[in-house]
């Protein structure tokens, strides 16, 4: 298979992993928000293994291609990007993996809090994770930057449900573990987002030769 060919399956490839693991973080914050444990346990029983062997099958076909094509410049640069973003996939997998185990947890308690927020840090995070790929996918270091930027909006959210939270369990006498849940599950979801920004910062990289800081913007 000529080098071009074998590029295009590693690009290929990496896109349905991280479609996978979009679908990941998505059934595990439905599965918190929803109290679903059924949607909850198959992130963790099949889900989660699934992004490893995905994740173990790019790092060999990253390495194979690289010391069978010795690839020059931009290709290399890209062939790099894809085994880092493996990588960075595979930490968001474990993140979802991690929302719902808590989702488990959190379904054996009621709570009376508005999901709003919550709602809106799923929304923003999936929509980040999806315009970070198609940032790479498309070689579009605009469209990155307009991930790096939509984090601040998630930090902001994630603050606002952390203050909400501490301030209910400070006032309440009950019991404080689905609240400490709650809060577990808000800062996996900015992690997340952390995790896709820089898969952002990487594609301005790559396209433009920048780095960025995205902490510092």
């Amino acid at each position: 298979m000529a080098a071009k060919e074998k590029f295009a399956d590693l690009k290929a490839e990496i896109i349905k992993y991280a479609t996978l693991v979009e679908e990941m973080v998505d059934k595990s914050i439905t599965s918190f928000l929803e109290k679903n444990t059924s949607l909850a346990e198959s992130v963790v029983e099949y889900d989660e293994r699934q992004a490893d062997i995905w994740e173990n099958k790019l790092d060999e076909a990253c390495i194979s291609f690289i010391a069978l094509y010795q690839p020059e410049a931009k290709v290399l640069r890209f062939s790099m990007m894809i085994y880092k973003m493996a990588s960075d996939l595979e930490r968001i997998a474990d993140i979802a993996t991690n929302i719902a185990k808590d989702a488990c947890s959190f379904c054996e308690y009621a709570v009376n809090y508005p999901m709003e927020q919550y709602e809106k840090m799923k929304k923003l995070s999936l929509q980040m994770l999806r315009q970070a790929i198609e940032a790479f996918v498309q070689e579009d270091a605009v469209k990155a930057m307009e991930v790096i930027q939509a984090d601040r909006d998630v930090n902001s959210l994630r603050d606002t449900i952390n203050r909400d939270l501490i301030e209910h369990m400070n006032k309440k006498e009950d019991n404080v573990l689905p609240w400490i849940i709650m809060l577990s599950v808000s800062r996996h979801i900015e992690k997340i987002a952390d995790i896709t920004t820089n898969i952002a910062e990487e594609v301005v990289y790559i396209t433009e030769g920048r780095v960025i800081k995205h902490h510092h913007l």
